[in-house]
């Protein structure tokens, strides 16, 4: 029986509004992968065969399909803003990344230098946030050790750049996409210690002298890849910031043409004629 659910019969406004929505290439991914599974079941496709194509277990398609056969399109939009709300509020963000760029002698540590678990603990003993669980590159770079490197780069997006599974999902849906994702696997432990160790020198950011754009995902992405923007922003000496509105980190993956709509504009505007 429950192999059997399937979406409930559309109207031809309906169909054609599912078909907008997986066809465009700008709003949030994971509305576009729910409209996908209630097409696919709308043109005969069963569960279990959903599942397949959406790199998803047949108990999440019939979730889908039940909650669209319930409240219709209001089912197909996440509800989040975006993203994953920041763990931390900015202040503490600040005050942790000042104390990460410091050396633990300056607290009276005996250690020289930061080890995400050490720099996690001192964080929580000094009271400047009330728990904090880091990213942990070493579970990463063992399970490329081990040879699975899938597995690595779901790790890394789901702890670092703080994508929803349902995001992971559909990247690894993307064979030519994941491909290339899953063979950079091996930089995401080592872009995790660089983020959270290592300061942007806004002296050699300074010394940009040709147009700059900064092209961010979206206003909601991880507070990763948004800290110390306003910072480059400003240490640019001819820049502008643009955001692509729904998408985040991987928006290029995810929504290719308005990345491209985006950098063509910038590219027009700053080549001379």
């Amino acid at each position: 029986m429950r192999e059997g659910i399937r979406v409930r019969e559309l109207d031809n406004d309906e169909g054609n509004r599912l078909l907008r929505i997986v066809r465009r290439s700008s709003g949030s991914v994971v509305t576009w992968r729910r409209a996908q599974m209630v097409l696919l079941s709308a043109q005969g496709m069963d569960v279990s065969q959903i599942a397949k194509v959406a790199f998803t277990s047949p108990d999440r398609v019939r979730e889908v399909l039940h909650n669209f056969n319930d409240d219709g399109f209001e089912s197909l939009v996440p509800k989040y803003s975006g993203g994953r709300p920041p763990t931390f509020t900015l202040p503490e963000r600040r005050e942790v990344k000042k104390i990460a760029l410091s050396r633990p002698v300056d607290h009276g540590l005996p250690f020289s230098t930061w080890s995400l678990s050490k720099l996690a603990e001192f964080l929580v003993a000094e009271g400047v946030v009330d728990d904090i669980n880091p990213p942990d590159p070493d579970r990463a770079e063992a399970m490329i050790g081990a040879g699975d490197r899938d597995g690595a780069a779901q790790t890394f997006l789901r702890e670092a750049a703080a994508l929803p599974d349902e995001e992971i999902a559909v990247l690894r849906s993307l064979a030519p996409v994941w491909e290339r994702i899953t063979a950079g696997a091996h930089n995401g432990p080592r872009d995790q210690r660089a983020l959270m160790t290592q300061p942007v020198d806004l002296d050699e950011v300074r010394r940009v002298r040709v147009p700059a754009l900064i092209l961010v995902g979206g206003e909601q992405d991880a507070p990763v890849y948004l800290d110390g923007l306003d910072e480059i922003e400003a240490a640019l000496p001819d820049a502008r910031r643009e955001f692509i509105p729904g998408q985040r980190h991987m928006a290029p993956a995810f929504a290719p043409e308005a990345f491209a709509e985006h950098v063509a504009a910038f590219l027009a505007d700053v080549t001379p004629t």
